[in-house]
C-alpha cells in the first residue's frame, strides 16, 4: 500500500508538463483528418437530398395517378350526364332508333377509355353501342371484318323472352351489315349498374373496379337515371387500361413499382406486366386474388396491403422498410372525394439504391481521398498517443479494476503528464480507502454502493431471505482460560473459515457478534435458491470447522464447537441507523427466529437446526429430521424445527 502511494507521489520527473500541451501536439497530428467529417457530412447531406428527391417524385407520381383516375371518371361522366337529359333516349327502345344509335356512337367517341355506352329501360329494353377493337366484342357480336362499332338492340314483347339484334357500322358511321335476331336472357334491370343508378338517383352511380364479362378487361361502370326518360338509365363502361399503362410508362426507376388498391383493399392496377395481366382473372375472385398475391413478384403488394390499416383517410403514409436485402421507400396516398380514387390507395415503392447510387458514386471518390488523409493522420496520432498514453492506459486499467472492486495494489504509474500523476495518486488513495471500508462492510453492499449508490441513504425493503446464525459453544470459558492475543488469533482464523465458506455459497456476512456470525442470503444480492445455498453453506461450514478443530486439537489448542440456526422468511432489509452512521442489516421476526434456533441446539444436542420454512423452500438433497415444535422465548407462535444433515 505504501509502495503504491510513494510510487504515484514520488519526486517529479524532469519534463512533467500539463496535459493540455500533449493534447495540443495530438490535435496538430489529427488536423490532417479534418477532411473526413466534412466528406461524411457531404455524403449524409447528398444521400438525404437524393432520398428527399425520391420522396417528392413518389408524391408527384401518386398525385398524377390520382388525377388521371379523377379525369378519367370526369371525362367519362360528362357524356353520361348529357345523354341523361337527351330526349332521343325517351322510350320505347326502338323509337327514333337512328338518333339513339348516333347518340351512343358519339358517347363512344367522346373518350378513348369508354368501351361501351348503353341505355336500359324500365320495361327491360336495352340499347348498347360497343367498340370492336377488342376480340371479345367482335366474337360476341359476330361482326364482319369492316365493322368498327356495333349497336345491340334488345326488345321484350310482354312476358315473352327478349330478342337481340346487332347492327354494324364502319369508321364513317355507315351501316355495313346486321345480324339476325336471336333470343337472350339478358335483362338490364337486374344488372348492378342499373340498380345502383336507381338507388343513387338523381346522382350518378360509380361502380368498383371489376373484370368485364365480355372483354375480360378491368374497368368501371358509370350510370345515371335519365331526366324525363321514363326511368331509363344511361351508362358507360370505362376501361382502366390507360391508367395501368401510365403506371408502366411512368416508373420512377428501374426497380420501382406502382399500383392501386380499391376501397376494399383489392388490387386493381399494377405497373408490373405479369401481375397486371392476371388482374382480370383475379379481381372478381377472392381465391384468384389470393393466388395473385402469392406470386413471387407480388411481394411489395403483400407488404403494402399490410400497411393499409395504418393509413388514416386523407393521410399520406411514407415509410422505409427492408425488402429482399435492400432498403425501400414506400408512399401510400388516397384519392379525392367523389372520384374513382375515393377510398382507394395509390402506392409507389422503390429501393433507395435506385436514387442514391449516383450520389454514392460521386462521393466515393471524395471518401477515398479523405480516407488516405485520415490514414496518415491516424498513423501520426498513434505515434504520438503511444508515446504519451502508456500511463493513461495503465491508469485506465487500474480504474476498471477499481470499478470491479478488485482492490489489490497495481503497478506503479510514471508519466510526464502532471494531471495523470495527480490522478494516479488520488486513485491509489481512493482504492486504499475503499479496501479499508470493505473490511467493515459486506463486500456485496460495498459493490452495490460504489457501483450504483443503491444504499446511499436510509432505505429499506421487505424481502424474503434465509438467515444463518452461528455461535461457539463455551466460548466464554475459552476466553477465560487463554490469553487475549491467543483468543484473537484463534477467532480470526475461525472467521476466515466462516467468511470464505459463506462467500463461496453466495451469502453475505451482515455482522460479527462477538464469536457469533450473522449471515443472510437473497440480500443484498438476489438469489432465487437462497434456502438451498444457506443449507448447503451450513453443512459445508460444519465440515470445515470439524477439519479446523482437528488441526486445533493437534496443536493442543481448544476446539471451537459451532452451532447453527437457519430460518427463511420475510425481513426488512436495507441501510438503517443515524444520519451520520448507517449499517446494512435486516430486522424482523425472521432474524429473531434464526437466532433462537441457534440457541435451541443446546436442548437437543444438535449442530444445525432449521425451521419448517427452510425445509419447505429447500430443494437440494438434504436430510431434515423432524424434532417437533418448540416455543421460542419472546414469541407466541411455536416453531416447527428440523435437524439438518447432508444426504
Amino acid at each position: 500500500m505504501s509502495e503504491d502511494r510513494s510510487a504515484a507521489s514520488g519526486s517529479p520527473l524532469r519534463w512533467t508538463q500539463s496535459l493540455r500541451i500533449h493534447l495540443a501536439v495530438l490535435i496538430v497530428g489529427l488536423l490532417i483528418a479534418v477532411a473526413m467529417p466534412l466528406v461524411l457530412l457531404s455524403y449524409g447531406q447528398g444521400h438525404e437530398t437524393a432520398l428527399d428527391g425520391a420522396r417528392r417524385q413518389m408524391q408527384l407520381l401518386a398525385e398524377r395517378v390520382s388525377d388521371r383516375l379523377s379525369v378519367l371518371v370526369a371525362g367519362s361522366l360528362a357524356p353520361v350526364t348529357l345523354a341523361s337529359v337527351a330526349t332521343q333516349f325517351a322510350p320505347p327502345v326502338d323509337a327514333a332508333l337512328p338518333a339513339k344509335q348516333a347518340m351512343l356512337q358519339r358517347m363512344l367517341a367522346s373518350a378513348p377509355e369508354i368501351d361501351t355506352a348503353y341505355v336500359g329501360y324500365a320495361d327491360g329494353g336495352f340499347l348498347q353501342a360497343v367498340k370492336l377493337d377488342d376480340d371479345g366484342w367482335r366474337r360476341a357480336s359476330r361482326a364482319p371484318e369492316a365493322a368498327v362499332t356495333a349497336v345491340r338492340l334488345l326488345q321484350r314483347a310482354g312476358t315473352a323472352d327478349a330478342t337481340e339484334r346487332w347492327t354494324f357500322f364502319d369508321a364513317a358511321g355507315a351501316p355495313v351489315g346486321a345480324g339476325e335476331a336471336r333470343p337472350t336472357r339478358f335483362d338490364p334491370r337486374s344488372r348492378p349498374w342499373y340498380r345502383a343508378a336507381i338507388a343513387e338517383a338523381p346522382r350518378p352511380a360509380l361502380s368498383d373496379p371489376y373484370a368485364m364479362a365480355t372483354t375480360g378487361s378491368v374497368g368501371i361502370s358509370l350510370s345515371r337515371v335519365g331526366a324525363d326518360l321514363g326511368g331509363a338509365v344511361v351508362a358507360v363502361d370505362v376501361l382502366l387500361d390507360t391508367v395501368g399503362q401510365y403506371l408502366v410508362d411512368a416508373r420512377l426507376s428501374q426497380h420501382a413499382e406502382a399500383f392501386v388498391f380499391d376501397r376494399d383493399g383489392r388490387l386493381t392496377m399494377h405497373s408490373t406486366r405479369r401481375i397486371a395481366d392476371q388482374l382480370p382473372d383475379a379481381i372478381g375472385s377472392r381465391a384468384g386474388m389470393n393466388d395473385l398475391r402469392a406470386l413471387p413478384e407480388a411481394g411489395l403488394v403483400r407488404i403494402a396491403q399490410a400497411m393499409l390499416p395504418e393509413r388514416q383517410p386523407g393521410e399520406t403514409l411514407l415509410q422505409t422498410f427492408e425488402h429482399e436485402g435492400q432498403s425501400w421507400l414506400i408512399h401510400l396516398s388516397g384519392g379525392g372525394t367523389g372520384t374513382l380514387t375515393e377510398g382507394a390507395t395509390v402506392v409507389v415503392a422503390a429501393p433507395e439504391a435506385d436514387f442514391t447510387a449516383d450520389t454514392i458514386a460521386l462521393l466515393r471518390h471524395g471518401v477515398m481521398i479523405a480516407s488516405g488523409v485520415l490514414f496518415a493522420g491516424i498513423l501520426a496520432a498513434l505515434f504520438v498517443a503511444i508515446a504519451i498514453s502508456r500511463s493513461l492506459a495503465a491508469l485506465t486499467r487500474q480504474a476498471q479494476r477499481f470499478e470491479a472492486l478488485d482492490l489489490a495494489p497495481g503497478l506503479p504509474i510514471n508519466s510526464r503528464i502532471s494531471e495523470v500523476m495527480a490522478l494516479a495518486s488520488a486513485m491509489t488513495a481512493a482504492r486504499n480507502a475503499v479496501r479499508s471500508f470493505a473490511l467493515y462492510v459486506p463486500s456485496e453492499v460495498v459493490r452495490l454502493l460504489v457501483g450504483d449508490g443503491r444504499f446511499s441513504g436510509r432505505v429499506a425493503e421487505r424481502r424474503e431471505v434465509t438467515v444463518l446464525f452461528t455461535d461457539i459453544r463455551d466460548f466464554t470459558t475459552i476466553c477465560e482460560t487463554h490469553e487475549p492475543e491467543a483468543v484473537v488469533a484463534m477467532l480470526s482464523a475461525y472467521f476466515d473459515v466462516m467468511s470464505g465458506c459463506i462467500r463461496d455459497h453466495g451469502g453475505a456476512i451482515i455482522q460479527f457478534l462477538g464469536d457469533s456470525v450473522y449471515a443472510m442470503w437473497n440480500a443484498p444480492i438476489e438469489d432465487a435458491h437462497h434456502a438451498d445455498h444457506a443449507v448447503s453453506c451450513a453443512l459445508s461450514l460444519a465440515a470445515r470447522i470439524e477439519a479446523y478443530n482437528a488441526e486445533q486439537a493437534a496443536l493442543g489448542k481448544p476446539v471451537l464447537v459451532t452451532r447453527f440456526g437457519l430460518h427463511t422468511g420475510t425481513a426488512v432489509v436495507g441501510s438503517m441507523g443515524a444520519a451520520d452512521r448507517l449499517q446494512y442489516t435486516a430486522i424482523g421476526d425472521t432474524v429473531n427466529v434464526a437466532s433462537r434456533l441457534e440457541g435451541i441446539n443446546k436442548e437437543f444436542g444438535t449442530t444445525i437446526l432449521a425451521s419448517r420454512q427452510v425445509r419447505d423452500h429447500a430443494t437440494g438433497p438434504f436430510h431434515f429430521r423432524p424434532l417437533g415444535s418448540v416455543q421460542a422465548k419472546g414469541r407466541a407462535e411455536a416453531i416447527e424445527i428440523y435437524e439438518v444433515w447432508a444426504g
